[in-house]
């Protein structure tokens, strides 16, 4: 690169023999670290900034800093150039004892919707990355060849990715062979194949879990880094210990004493729900066809406890459940093949030595099951198990995954694509052979793989009659709810930062599986807006604290504030709705950073089929989806946002961002 990215504010200086000095303010009196970790891909230089308290008081920390960080990028950079900036971010309570505050985000602009990106994964590498005294670390630029980035506390080194063999591996070979080399004491974050070659379907993963939606991957692959190491020694201090670790109690008890944290989520994993979402018709099926699946009970969670998980120990290695670090809850679950296919199957070449050439995985879950069982007419657990290893070996996000495969598979249906546009492939539903040879083209981008790898957007640019196949918002491919009979998720689906994303505000929870008292799933008035407002704030506050989504099954939103009150020191949330104030803040800047990147109004809407197309059967059958102008009016006046869904500026002041960061919303 040879000089510094446009973000980085100061001058650099090199740093790899340097180890940092703690000389922030807030340093033994907060969990906050009040420092970002600059790397600069392109000339092997690194700097540390310090982060006024202000900014965390503003926006926490989490998605809130990391929107912060990403708004000092170039305004229409290239997501895959050098500019652009792939942000590894953590929380104000990653690296305590706070329950289920063991995850790590990544904030960037996503290749797939060229707008906000953040992915939140389990991980050892975000309590690694705040242990060694940052609350984020920043990649800049592009490495001249590929680089395996060893971070120990303050010290950057840079390493030959070739040299250390393990250019083009899978992210799990990965993780085994570097920390072989360094030290089992370093976390590892990686890219598969997928990430090297650019789909716009990678993530980046970290201890088999992934930061899998809108190629995060795809973007460190573009950087050339195959994979991050970081190692800290410093304990993270709370700002009142006594009072945290009494917070930390309360939360923990609370999520002990939920039916979901404490019965569903640990014999079931997250596969708890398929049934009852297949009940009501919420399922996607054959491509958000319909919302019933004929198959459901053979891979829902009784399904996958009884044949997959219920081994203590196979060969030394564990199945059934495990637990993230500091996790109340263990919701993972190890599942293993029935029939291996060996070491040498010219069928399957994908197993590795790591694991002893067998095909193992940490899942299924929920949103695997929908991607690569229900909505590509999957019924067969063995088939859906060998299709999620085949995702994690190339370093693919199985929800886009599996609606590539189910909109190709319609497609071959209807006659729109033949096996000459597919390399010889012939989809159709359910069909293992075609499963797996699509996931390995959208893996390696090879052939067709070029041009199915880059999502289901890509696909109706090359072939235009696919288009009202093409189940994606903004170029994200859509969640394992089908809006139709949970209306408040088209909202979510809609109006997400990120493109379709049911954690936005997951209001199926309610609609579809009947928590809090359910709610009407065809309602679409002031009642689904207030709840919908609540949970879009609640989620905000989980991103922005990065803990896990599931401890809000358990605890309630004050215990999370009270957890950062007496981590940080600073006196989040005051007053009535402030957090839903917190939420309307952060969301206002991804917001404005999106109509920045040439995103409007109309890239905020459903696809066709859930406008246009009923269901067959079912409660929604017939009941066409109605006009959503009037619930988009009222969200955008509850959020204080113009006709067109931008922020206003009123707003803007009202929230305290300007002018505060005015500098960074300029237009």
């Amino acid at each position: 690169m040879g000089t510094p990215s446009a973000s980085s504010g100061a001058p650099w200086t090199p740093s790899r023999s340097r180890r940092c000095v703690p000389t922030s303010e807030q340093q033994g009196k907060s969990s906050i670290r009040g420092k970002i970790l600059h790397v600069d891909l392109g000339t092997r230089a690194s700097r540390e900034e310090s982060i006024p308290a202000s900014v965390h008081a503003l926006l926490v920390g989490g998605k809130g800093l990391g929107i912060y960080l990403l708004l000092r990028t170039p305004r229409g950079c290239n997501p895959l150039g050098p500019e652009n900036d792939l942000i590894l971010i953590t929380g104000p309570l990653t690296g305590t004892m706070a329950p289920c505050a063991c995850k790590f985000g990544i904030v960037t602009k996503s290749p797939a919707t060229g707008g906000f990106l953040d992915a939140y994964s389990s991980g050892k590498i975000g309590p690694a990355i705040k242990h060694a005294g940052y609350d984020a670390v920043i990649l800049h630029g592009v490495a001249p060849t590929q680089q395996v980035i060893v971070i120990d506390d303050g010290r950057v080194d840079f390493h030959d990715a070739g040299s250390l063999a393990v250019s083009g591996l899978a992210p799990l070979q990965v993780d085994a062979r570097l920390r072989k080399r360094f030290g089992h004491e370093y976390a590892c974050a990686s890219i598969g194949l997928a990430g090297e070659r650019e789909s716009l379907v990678a993530g980046i993963f970290a201890d088999q879990r992934c930061a899998g939606r809108g190629g995060g991957g795809t973007v460190m692959g573009s950087k050339n880094v195959k994979a991050v190491l970081v190692k800290g020694t410093r304990p993270v201090p709370v700002a009142d210990p006594e009072a945290f670790k009494t917070a930390a109690w309360i939360a923990r008890r609370y999520i002990r004493s939920g039916e979901s944290t404490v019965r569903a989520l640990p014999l079931l994993g997250t596969a708890n729900i398929v049934d009852t979402i297949n009940a009501t018709h919420v399922l996607p099926t054959r491509n958000f066809q319909a919302g019933h699946f004929a198959g459901a009970s053979e891979i829902d969670g009784e399904s996958w406890r009884e044949h997959y998980w219920n081994e203590a120990v196979t060969g030394g290695r564990r199945s059934g459940n495990i637990a993230c670090q500091h996790c109340a809850i263990s919701c993972s679950k190890i599942a293993r093949a029935k029939e291996q296919p060996g070491r040498d199957d010219p069928s399957f070449p994908e197993t590795v030595q790591e694991l002893d050439h067998q095909v193992v995985i940490d899942g299924p879950e929920y949103e695997t099951i929908f991607s690569l069982g229900s909505n590509i007419g999957n019924a067969d657990r063995e088939v859906l198990l060998k299709a999620n290893y085949l995702c994690d070996h190339y370093g693919i996000d199985t929800i886009s995954t599996g609606v590539i495969i189910g909109m190709l598979m319609e497609a071959a249906e209807k006659g729109i694509i033949g096996k000459d546009d597919l390399d010889g492939i012939a989809p159709s539903w359910g069909d293992a052979v075609a499963i797996f040879q699509l996931i390995r083209k959208i893996g390696t981008m090879d052939g067709c793989g070029a041009t199915i790898g880059k999502g289901v957007r890509a696909i109706a640019r090359r072939w235009p009659a696919t288009a009202p196949l093409a189940m994606h918002v903004k170029g994200l491919e859509l969640p394992g709810y089908d809006p139709r009979h949970a209306r408040g998720m088209g909202l979510c689906y809609a109006v997400s930062d990120r493109g379709a994303c049911h954690l936005h505000a997951f209001t199926a929870s309610v609609e579809a599986m009947g928590n809090a008292g359910g709610m009407d799933p065809f309602d679409m008035g002031q009642r689904k807006l207030d709840l919908f407002l609540t949970l879009q704030a609640e989620s905000a506050l989980v991103d922005s604290s990065i803990t896990c989504f599931f401890t809000l099954n358990g605890m309630q939103a004050k215990e999370l504030v009270s957890l950062l009150r007496t981590a940080t020191g600073l006196d989040f949330f005051k007053g009535q709705d402030s957090v839903r104030k917190h939420a309307a803040r952060v969301l206002a800047l991804t917001r404005l950073y999106n109509y920045r990147e040439g995103l409007t109004a109309n890239d905020y809407a459903l696809p066709g089929r859930i406008l246009k197309e009923t269901h067959a059967t079912g409660p929604a059958s017939g009941i066409a989806f109605p006009d959503m102008a009037p619930l988009l009016a009222a969200y955008y006046k509850e959020m204080g946002w113009s006709s067109d869904g931008k922020p206003t500026p009123a707003t803007l002041a009202a929230l305290g961002i300007t002018p505060a960061l005015q500098d960074l919303i300029e237009p």
